[in-house]
């Protein structure tokens, strides 16, 4: 039995990757790809490694047997298996190393791969993805740099260096652009292209704008009430110009964490240059301007909440104002989903 793991990175396509298998599991021949009640194996990652403080000894315990279980069957039946999980990039070594040591108590032949994202594209794409949770209430997006050598040496170090493969993630290499059909190339799996499931997750430049007005001022409501995923959903259909971030402010970056940089390419065999002046007639630099709301933002916000607001909304609203109307939009979705 061989057991790939796969480690993503960050804002690689993985949800595609994990949804496709998983909705196609019974189909796959010859691979496993687990159910544990979910898409991704996060969770039970989490919980039978001590990912987590919140899980008990007997939960661990649990979890730990099932993982164990899955591993035991395919062993048993020489299937090889598939393990997805994106957060074993930001695990420690001890935790990544006791999830080795698991699974090879079941296999000789295990190895890591993962996609590799240039380091603008990933702080834009990630940026945005925590905005979704609004985990964002300050400019900050020094904490977003992909700290290549952090995150992945571990692997080598792990897993031997021979058996850690990086790919360079670059829709335009992949064919028909789908990191799925690449990702099953890759790994000698068959799959209907009819069951592929693209997910496009990202969010136009006003819509991002809008999540983080709220976010930066979430703490003046009730966000018990906010069921965060109606709004996303909502603001996925406000279409724009895409959330970009100026050379101005990514270039000190780069020259910062050269080093980062370097090593990733070394280890990859492939650069991770990229054009980061190709947006900046409209990219932003300044929580200033990504603060800054073009009118048809406002109306279109203005449409979704309809009566009175259609005629009260204005260009000179307070950033406030604005996130106490997407507050009521959460209230209202909240209400219309009953």
């Amino acid at each position: 039995m061989r057991v790939i793991v796969h480690f993503g990175m960050y804002k690689t396509g993985s949800s595609s990757i994990q949804k496709t298998l998983y909705t196609s599991r019974s189909n796959l021949r010859s691979i496993c790809y687990p159910d544990f009640n979910r898409y991704n194996h996060s969770n039970i990652i989490k919980q039978a490694f001590g990912y987590t403080s919140s899980v008990s000894a007997e939960e661990k315990a649990v979890a730990l047997e099932s993982f164990r279980d899955i591993l035991r069957y395919n062993a048993e039946i020489n299937h090889d298996i598939i393990i997805s999980d994106e957060s074993l990039t930001a695990s420690s070594f001890n935790k990544l190393k006791d999830l080795y040591s698991t699974l090879n108590n079941y296999s000789d032949e295990i190895i890591a791969v993962g996609y590799i994202r240039s380091p603008k594209a990933y702080i834009e794409s990630y940026f945005q993805e925590s905005l979704k949770t609004l985990n964002v209430t300050t400019f900050d997006i020094k904490k977003r740099f992909p700290f290549y050598k952090n995150h992945f040496e571990k692997f080598d170090r792990i897993f031997g260096k021979a058996n850690v493969q990086f790919w360079k993630f670059d829709p335009c290499g992949f064919k028909n652009g789908c990191v799925v059909t690449d990702f099953c190339s890759r790994m000698n799996i068959a799959i209907n292209p009819a069951d592929i499931i693209r997910i496009n997750e990202g969010l136009s430049l006003g819509a991002a704008s809008l999540l983080y007005a709220f976010s930066k001022y979430r703490e003046q409501f009730n966000y018990s009430e906010v069921r965060l995923g109606l709004l996303i959903n909502l603001l996925s259909q406000l279409q724009g110009k895409k959330l970009r971030f100026s050379s101005k402010l990514i270039s000190p970056l780069l020259e910062e964490n050269h080093h980062q940089i370097e090593w990733m390419e070394r280890r990859m065999g492939a650069s991770l240059a990229e054009d980061i002046t190709i947006y900046d007639e409209y990219a932003i630099s300044t929580e200033s301007a990504l603060l800054t709301f073009e009118p048809a933002t406002l109306n279109w916000l203005a449409e979704q909440l309809g009566g009175d607001y259609i005629n009260r909304w204005n260009a000179k609203m307070t950033i406030s104002e604005i996130a106490e109307w997407i507050y009521h939009l959460c209230l209202m979705l909240k209400k219309k989903s009953k």
